[in-house]
């Protein structure tokens, strides 16, 4: 089966999930759920999902108002899953190999020391890298207006931090709502807003995506430490170090949604023909998308060992490096789109009641809809004399270092519609309703 989303108009333009999302809360004057068929038939087979109309604040007539709030709040673990711990896992590794393994079993001076490592749990290098996520959100807003104009200027911010570090999404929104009674018969609204969405993450190499080196922190070996006492990645002999990963070492992947949105309409009441409306909605949008990544080959470092599980964290011992594997070579890679929409709707409404029995209502709509948008992905590989996030610092050499994509999901593409849509009703007394 096809899935079918739900559809949501906002302000009059049609939207999708995303839109709805960036909305601010404190932006919102009402939220509709289109229920009936009648009341969804306008959309056509586009509200087979649902529709939700959403109306974004204007502004009252009155004194000018300020609003400012400012709301933080923080998520915390009760109680961790049990881990193994250093000593645990020596005695352990005893009853499996009573007769040694290749000289990983642990000694008496392992366990000693072990006992003042973290209450003799080992290096924890989930709690080296974990923190407790946090959101806040910023809202301000100033609304008021006369008879003749109203105005509603708002803005947020809202930054949520994840559960590791360098794990972070932000998310800027900026609106302006003007609506001016220019006569009697005649008024005017024109609508601004602003989406600015950014989100920061860790790599997705060998060693895994958030998700995956969550779970890898978590049963990695604890006696094995992240960090010298100077702040050096340890080497364990494998690809990488899971703590540096996560502290940004290895790079990054950095995304940006722009989205400005114009949503203008004047509405005419005929004097002429009672009860009879017009109006008229233009509205169109810009997306940029913007998504950086880089991913780096990073140093790590050998110091002298006591036993097999006892290494110093001295830096003054370090005995030799090795450059980290989870990506070889290094690369920079940026996935670029960009689509621009535009929305024309003509309408005619007419509403009247006869002799206090007879009521009609009814509308005809025109809307016209075009969307076009392009994309483009690529990539280099390869830092000949210095790494750095930058695509005049890769090499230039023309073979597989460097690549286009030629994916249909950066192709020119557009697509639109017209529709013509009319409904009418008439009740007699508000008992017979056809």
């Amino acid at each position: 089966f096809n899935s079918q989303p739900v559809l949501y108009v906002i302000d009059g333009k049609i939207s999708n999930s995303t839109d709805f999302n960036n909305l601010s809360p404190n932006d919102i004057e009402t939220i509709s759920v289109l229920k009936d068929a009648a009341s969804a038939a306008v959309y056509g087979s586009r509200a087979a999902g649902g529709v939700v109309v959403v109306t974004t604040k204007k502004g009252d007539v009155g004194k000018t108002q300020i609003q400012y709030s400012v709301n933080t709040g923080f998520d915390t673990r009760l109680k961790n899953v049990p881990l193994t711990s250093a000593i645990e896992q020596g005695k352990l590794f005893s009853q499996i190999n009573p007769n040694g393994f290749y000289g990983m079993e642990y000694t008496d001076e392992d366990y000693e020391y072990f006992k003042t490592v973290n209450n003799g749990y080992g290096f924890d290098q989930l709690s080296a890298v974990y923190r407790n996520p946090s959101t806040t959100t910023h809202n301000l807003s100033i609304s008021g207006g006369t008879e003749k104009v109203k105005y509603f200027f708002g803005g947020s911010y809202v930054n949520q931090e994840g559960f590791l570090r360098n794990l972070e999404y932000s998310k800027y929104n900026v609106r302006s709502n003007i609506t001016a009674n220019i006569t009697q018969n005649l008024q005017i609204y024109a609508g601004l807003s602003l989406n600015d969405n950014r989100i920061k993450s860790t790599t997705s190499t060998g060693i895994g995506d958030p998700s995956g080196i969550y779970t890898k922190l978590l049963v990695w070996q604890p006696w094995m430490p992240v960090y010298t006492n100077g702040g050096k990645p340890f080497s364990y002999g494998w690809i990488g170090n899971m703590g540096a990963e996560v502290d940004g070492l290895g790079g990054y992947i950095n995304t940006n949604t722009l989205k400005p949105i114009v949503n203008l309409s004047a509405t005419y009441k005929v004097p002429f023909i009672k009860g009879l409306s017009a109006k008229v909605d233009y509205n169109k949008s810009y997306s940029d998308y913007r998504q950086k990544i880089f991913q780096k080959q990073y140093m790590m470092y050998l110091t002298k060992q006591k036993t097999s599980h006892i290494w110093s964290l001295d830096d003054a011992d370090i005995i030799g490096t090795q450059m980290s594997s989870q990506v070889n070579p290094s690369y920079l890679q940026e996935n670029v789109t960009w689509s621009e929409d535009r929305q024309l709707n003509f309408q005619l409404n007419y509403e009247r009641s006869f002799a206090d029995a007879h009521h009609v209502k009814g509308w005809l709509i025109y809307e016209s809809y075009l969307e076009k948008g392009a994309g483009l992905s690529a990539g280099i590989q390869g830092f000949p004399v210095y790494i750095t996030d930058q695509w005049w610092a890769a090499s230039t050499r023309t073979n597989n270092n460097q690549y286009v994509s030629n994916s249909t999901d950066y192709s020119d593409y557009s697509s639109g519609r017209k529709s013509w849509v009319g409904q009418f009703f008439y009740d007699f007394k508000e008992k017979y309703i056809v």
